[in-house]
């Protein structure tokens, strides 16, 4: 895993915990290990940073859920599948 997934993964888990207001760059930086520098190579704030995160949550998301949907010819049960895995 490269630094700035690290960073990305360690940001959404700690945004999940203590929200975005109240997590701190230092706070990402000490989880990822990384240093300052390493963060602001790759983003040039704490708000584009946020950005990946979501965009990592939504690709998360959507392995999970949509997972065998391709698979499934009738609507209804894609539709059922789809809520199933939702559940879960």
């Amino acid at each position: 895993m490269d630094l700035r997934q690290r960073i990305v993964l360690e940001a959404l888990r700690l945004f999940s915990l203590k929200g975005f207001l109240s997590t701190s760059i230092q706070d990402i930086l000490a989880a990822a290990h990384t240093s300052k520098g390493g963060f602001y190579n790759h983003f040039k704030s704490k708000e584009e940073l946020f950005f990946a995160v979501m965009e990592e949550a939504r690709r998360i998301w959507r392995e999970k859920n949509l997972a065998g949907l391709d698979q499934i010819e009738k609507p209804v049960e894609k539709v059922k599948k789809l809520l199933e895995n939702t559940r879960d």
